[in-house]
């Protein structure tokens, strides 16, 4: 079952990057049709249909969020701001939020991620490399669904910078939930500047995590499960 789904995602991760053009990604709806492979239902639907509509502000243009699934590559086009982050919607209706580089929303991937929260003066918002190296501890509040029902779940992070060879530093995010060893691991390719080039961010347990990069080049030639920014 697994080479099947494997087979069948390097089959339309193909298909998506056969359409670009002049080095640019169209915006295919790829990455939308891993809802069909991960056979988990949000249950969305027979809750609250309202709750899935995402209400956006008018913003200016702005360049698409390049985003990796495995090996599936799309870009999806910025279309607006629903406070204080960035919305992206692809033409199937995959929807992704970002908060400075952060996952805050995603939908239309089989499994839903609602929220995940970080408070306003989270020190993941003052730059990575120096929350890492000032030993920052995060609390995160992910809620998502899970088997038709909704699940809010706390999880307690550190943070762990290590230098990269071109400048700036690889940050380590470890969450654990509380008095549990369940967890995941963030990982962030931070510039020098301390923005952040490239990341691989955890949304959901069913799910691997979805992949973030600042070029095209770099998600056509690289994965951040395997390989560095």
């Amino acid at each position: 079952m697994k080479l099947r789904i494997r087979i069948i995602a390097s089959i339309i991760s193909f298909s998506a990057i056969a359409g670009c053009s002049n080095g640019k990604f169209i915006y295919g709806k790829a990455l939308g049709d891993i809802s069909s492979l991960t056979g988990v239902t949000t249950g969305f639907e027979e809750t609250d249909p309202v709750r899935n509509e995402v209400g956006v502000t008018a913003a200016a243009e702005g360049p698409p969020l390049i985003v990796g699934f495995n090996e599936i590559r799309v870009a999806v086009p910025l279309a607006g701001q629903s406070g204080e982050s960035l919305t992206y919607v692809a033409s199937d209706g995959f929807v992704i939020a970002m908060n400075k580089g952060f996952v805050t929303r995603t939908s239309g991937l089989g499994t839903d991620l609602n929220g995940s929260y970080l408070p306003a003066n989270s020190p993941l918002f003052g730059g990575l490399a120096k929350a890492a190296n000032e030993s920052a501890q995060i609390e995160r509040v992910y809620e998502y669904w899970e088997k038709s029902k909704a699940k809010k779940d706390t999880f307690s992070c550190s943070l762990k910078a290590k230098p990269r060879e071109n400048g700036g530093s690889v940050v380590d995010e470890m969450c654990k939930r509380y008095f549990e060893d369940e967890g995941f691991v963030n990982r962030y390719w931070i510039k020098a500047d301390d923005t952040i080039e490239c990341s691989r961010q955890w949304i959901h347990p069913k799910l691997a995590p979805l992949q973030f990069f600042e070029t095209e080049q770099q998600a056509l030639s690289l994965d951040l499960t395997k390989n560095g920014c």
